[in-house]
């Protein structure tokens, strides 16, 4: 007996999609793990700095004014970001954000 030979249609055709690697290469790790070691460092030093300076840089960190110079380690940057994790977030336990990056 013979066996019968199934025919494919075009519709149980799947098309196989390559798969992309989406591995970092090692100078990639190296520099994202550079960036955030660098951004947490900052984070840590405005929120520090932040705890020294508060009531002057509380009441310049809505104004642009470039003339007026905070009293932060960070200048703007770290007004801002003091400002917004410690006084509009979670308050002094703002400061595991950088030990967790």
């Amino acid at each position: 007996m013979a066996l019968k030979s199934k025919k494919t249609t075009s519709k149980n055709k799947k098309k196989s999609v390559p798969k992309i690697k989406r591995e970092l290469t090692e100078k990639q790790r190296l520099l994202v793990g550079g960036f955030f070691i660098i951004l947490s460092a900052a984070i840590f030093i405005s929120m520090i700095s932040y705890f020294f300076s508060w009531q002057v840089d509380h009441s310049e960190v809505g104004t642009i004014d470039r003339t007026v110079e905070k009293k932060n380690l960070l200048q703007v940057f770290g007004a801002h970001i003091g400002n917004f994790l410690v006084y509009k977030g979670f308050g002094v336990f703002s400061i595991i954000i950088p030990t967790l990056l």
